[in-house]
């Protein structure tokens, strides 16, 4: 709980200062109601202010939220346009909602064509980010497998020297 206080506090400072992630993690702490009664109305404040400074996943939870229902009105026109915004920046999970309102005909006039267009988009999007997910996780290791190699190289030789330092004294002729 302190930490999300002390984390509110400094997102808050952030926010002001136009700072749209701050903004967003703002919004989130608002909604979830971490270490502050929730308020979703204050949330929204900050969601959409994000949101309008490009804030991707400040958009697609605008779409979800209007999309939904949940705490808002059921507006699919709004869901629309917040999840274009985002798709149109390659957020896969926008590109998929947007897909299905085309599919659906809500919010947007029913389009087969550019429901396919978004659903595809959104699978290779999905596939994209898994794959470099993947290529960061295995460099991380490998980094870290070289990091442990070397470590255990550099103290082994260490401890290799430190034992044998005076019969390599004795063998070079120095004290």
């Amino acid at each position: 709980a302190q930490d999300y206080e002390q984390a509110r506090y400094y997102y808050l400072l952030a926010a002001e200062m136009n700072h749209r992630d701050a903004m967003y993690r703002l919004a989130n702490i608002y909604e979830k109601g971490l270490a502050v009664e929730s308020d979703v109305a204050y949330a929204y404040k900050w969601f959409k202010k994000a949101a309008q400074l490009g804030n991707v996943d400040a958009q697609y939870r605008l779409g979800m939220l209007y999309s939904k229902g949940d705490y808002l009105e059921h507006n699919y026109k709004e869901a629309a346009k917040y999840f274009r915004l985002a798709a149109l920046q390659g957020h896969s999970l926008s590109q998929y909602e947007l897909g299905m309102l085309y599919k659906k005909g809500l919010g947007v006039a029913q389009d087969y064509t550019e429901a396919a267009r978004w659903l595809k988009l959104s699978l290779k999007s999905w596939v994209l980010l898994k794959a470099t997910k993947r290529i960061v996780i295995a460099a991380k290791v490998e980094t870290k497998k070289v990091y442990n190699k070397f470590h255990l190289t550099a103290h082994l030789l260490s401890t290799f020297i430190t034992r044998r330092q005076p019969c390599y004294r004795e063998i070079i002729g120095s004290k």
